[in-house]
């Protein structure tokens, strides 16, 4: 009995103080409408320091875990000798690279097979990319990880005239030919007694540097890597080609994709909005109310944004979802604002402007805000979440709902 007390009177306190401030906004509508959009353009402003968030490594797993802390220990302790000393087995991680996988219908170690190989190859290692912002040209050999002033590729060894000896005298050993490993190198293989008799996979690695101060032209030879590796025709084989940033590319690219969905999204819900609240009449017509609601959330996700990405937070790829989530449970708030409006009219429809926004705030702003604030709870508490991508996440959900409660009492 003495909590139910005690609710009636913070509801009642809450409800006299939403009513006083719908009263104000009922007073000065231009002035709070102005400074609503003025104050959101404002942090929208903060979307030009938007940092985004792409190495899977670093969203999904906890931050500083021991993993993290013991492989930051060994590249301050070593130094990178990807340009001078390469040994693939020296990495602390998966390193910089360019994958091409040949699969042949049949025995792939074939001459014609292998020659076709060697010529896609050397096609990659010529490749010529121009770098604008220094005005230079840059091949494979400029940016590869290199050992005995070589660059070195994994998958090599099977191309060479040693090689091409074994394979005439049937005599290739697996998975170790003469102290060579080739078992990374071939797929789908048939051994018999120790020997290599059938292959229909071969997979060939071009290590890059690994070194900082290369990172922009590492990162620029790999996006035309995908280009011109695209265009390179083959008879005997089929490829298939990634480099190591392609997941995180991947999933950049089903973000952008994500846009169309989001406008789409939006043209929707304006004209349910619309349909939901038209009566046709030109008095008591709501569909423009209904559609300013609409909007006061597209304003909330760009001052949102704008604010948390001013304060260094980074954009994860689960933030795309956070305009629909708060279309799916947030856009409600709109019409109990329009259901307490039309209930005004139903208690008194001779009542002025200004009192009926100030009964629609005292009935509707309570409710309103216990479910913002539930909401806005859970989303904190995630924000203590260990992984970045769920954390980054909820601060940037959390923010926008505080945003979005803000927007709607206008």
């Amino acid at each position: 009995m003495g909590c139910l007390q005690c609710y009636n009177k913070v509801e009642k306190l809450t409800g006299k103080l939403f009513g006083l401030y719908g009263a104000f906004v009922a007073k000065h509508p231009w002035s709070v409408i102005v400074i609503a959009i003025v104050a959101n353009v404002f942090m929208g402003i903060g979307m030009s320091r938007m940092e985004i968030e792409k190495d899977m490594e670093v969203l999904y797993t906890p931050e500083n875990n021991q993993a993290m802390k013991d492989r930051i220990k060994v590249k301050t302790s070593f130094c990178d000798k990807s340009a001078t000393n390469f040994f693939p087995h020296s990495q602390t991680g998966s390193g910089n690279y360019a994958d091409i996988i040949f699969e042949a219908n049949g025995n792939i170690i074939t001459e014609n097979c292998l020659s076709e190989i060697r010529r896609v190859r050397d096609t990659i290692v010529n490749f010529t990319i121009t770098d604008s912002t220094n005005d230079v040209t840059l091949k494979y050999t400029d940016i590869c990880a290199k050992r005995n002033s070589q660059c070195v590729i994994t998958g090599n060894v099977i191309l060479s005239s040693n090689f091409e000896e074994h394979i005439y005298f049937g005599n290739i050993s697996y998975p170790y030919l003469e102290n060579n490993f080739i078992a990374d190198v071939l797929g789908n293989v048939k051994v018999t007694n120790g020997f290599l008799k059938y292959a229909s996979l071969v997979k060939l690695r071009f290590h890059l540097n690994e070194a900082s101060l290369d990172s922009e032209k590492v990162k620029k030879w790999m996006e035309s890597f995908l280009k011109q590796i695209a265009a390179i025709s083959t008879n005997k084989t089929k490829t298939l080609f990634a480099h190591s940033d392609s997941l995180n590319n991947e999933i950049s690219s089903n973000l952008d994709d994500d846009i169309v969905l989001f406008i789409l999204t939006f043209i929707f819900i304006i004209l349910y909005a619309s349909l939901a609240t038209a009566n046709w009449k030109c008095v008591s017509d709501k569909q423009n109310l209904a559609k300013s609601g609409v909007l006061v959330t597209i304003m909330s996700i760009v001052g949102s944004i704008g604010l948390v990405s001013s304060c260094h937070v980074k954009v994860v790829d689960m933030v795309g979802v956070m305009p629909f989530l708060i279309l799916g449970i947030g856009i409600d708030d709109m019409f109990v604002l329009l259901a307490g409006l039309a209930e005004t009219y139903d208690d008194n429809p001779e009542m002025n402007p200004e009192e009926r926004i100030k009964q629609v705030m005292k009935s509707s702003g309570v409710g309103i805000t216990i479910t913002t604030l539930t909401d806005v709870i859970a989303f904190f508490v995630g924000a203590s979440s260990s992984f970045l991508s769920v954390k980054n996440f909820c601060i940037y959900t959390g923010e926008l709902k505080i945003n979005k409660l803000y927007g709607l009492v206008k």
